[in-house]
């Protein structure tokens, strides 16, 4: 059975994805956070890792499905991004806010240069082609910015829907051990 979280990550991804499809022609791409990266990467606290595997690779097709992107192409870099996630959520101590939003930051870069090269293998062009290293580091920024927002929203609505469960399935502490 679902748990909170991820019933969480897949609804609010399922509705910001399809608010950022609806403003992408109002707002310039690059000033709307990339919401279902942001959430990839608060739910890879929250999640175990199968479930959370398949809720990034859903997120990520969803994506590719409203951009019209090639099938698999943000698919791919959301399990990437879910992995790099959980791999250094202890490490860097993820829960602390101060700490969050830089690995937004560099996250969000390091994805941006992974879409590059996505891109460049696939031959198709985007908006980061059309920008550039500056397009990568302002949708860097404001996803950083967003995260903060995106973050408490999902809080609230995982112990909304999880009944209050905000047990993090990320613990890799020698206590556990």
């Amino acid at each position: 059975m679902a748990n909170g979280h991820s019933v969480t990550v897949i609804l609010l991804g399922f509705l910001a994805l399809i608010v950022r499809s609806t403003f992408v022609s109002e707002f310039p791409t690059l000033l709307i956070p990339d919401v279902s990266f942001l959430l990839v990467i608060i739910a890879a606290g929250y999640l175990k890792p199968v479930v959370g595997i398949l809720v990034a690779c859903l997120l990520g097709y969803i994506t590719d499905l409203l951009s019209e992107s090639p099938a698999g192409y943000h698919a791919f870099l959301r399990l990437i991004v879910f992995y790099l996630t959980v791999t250094f959520y202890n490490q860097f101590q993820l829960d602390r806010l101060f700490v969050f939003v830089p690995f937004v930051f560099v996250i969000s870069f390091f994805d941006s240069i992974g879409a590059w090269i996505l891109v460049n293998l696939i031959g198709t062009k985007t908006v980061l082609t059309l920008y550039g290293v500056g397009g990568m580091m302002l949708l860097a920024i404001v996803n950083a910015i967003s995260a903060p927002v995106i973050k408490g929203l999902y809080d609230f609505l995982a112990s909304f829907l999880g009944k209050g469960n905000r047990t993090k399935a990320v613990d890799f502490s020698s206590e556990s051990r």
